[in-house]
């Protein structure tokens, strides 16, 4: 997905992506974006669970002020 989000503007990018693996059962995601895009990334990672048969919760936390940045920490059901 970062490449694509990269081929959109590579000169400069709007949107940077993170991952940490905290367990087995546990991903966080750190969205940061100039254009202020966290619902759409919501979207996408609860679209991507669904379509994968995915069961799991998604907790999201603002980061700083404003739309700019947030945190997605996945935590996946057994």
């Amino acid at each position: 997905m970062q490449d694509d989000i990269q081929w959109l503007g590579p000169r400069n990018p709007s949107s940077e992506i993170g991952f940490t693996r905290q367990s087995a059962n546990q991903l966080i995601i750190h969205y940061r974006s100039k254009r202020h895009l966290p619902d759409l990334c919501a979207g996408l990672i609860e679209a991507a669970m669904e379509h994968f048969g995915a069961d799991g919760v998604i907790d999201r936390q603002s980061v700083g002020q404003g739309q700019s940045e947030a945190l997605f920490v996945i935590t996946k059901h057994n």
